[in-house]
């Protein structure tokens, strides 16, 4: 009994200590326009079942671009330029990290920022979501 309740006790703390989503304000690392130029969904191909339920697969496509505004506002524009997603975004510190926070359900992706040449790999780093990008200019 005792197990049981410090592992409710241990999950509470957890989930009430993550940091809230903080939208970007001023950060000018990725304002403009990026082109998706690879999706990188292999560890959603581990099995069929996993491969569906990962949300963002259909989302990413290659030639899709990311808008980043000045600000928090964000989309992702199909090869048609039509809106496939939007939302808020956040930089984290240092530049090594980005939170998308999709509307309208405020769904918060996030991913590691690691530096390639002309652009970023985006590392998802959300459980239950499988789907890495690299981003150009």
């Amino acid at each position: 009994m005792n197990k049981i309740l410090f592992g409710v006790i241990t999950v509470l703390m957890v989930s009430c200590s993550s940091a809230p989503f903080k939208a970007n304000v001023d950060n000018e690392l990725l304002v403009g326009k990026w082109t998706i130029s690879n999706v990188d969904d292999a560890a959603a191909m581990v099995s069929k079942e996993e491969f569906l339920l990962s949300a963002m697969h259909e989302k990413y496509k290659e030639g899709y671009v990311f808008n980043f505004e000045k600000g928090p506002k964000f989309s992702v524009l199909s090869t048609d330029g039509v809106e496939v997603l939007a939302g808020n975004y956040g930089i984290g510190v240092e530049d090594k990290s980005i939170t998308l926070q999709l509307i309208p359900d405020s769904t918060e992706l996030s991913y590691d920022l690691s530096v390639v040449e002309g652009g970023y790999n985006l590392t998802v780093t959300t459980p239950g979501e499988m789907v890495n990008l690299t981003i150009t200019k």
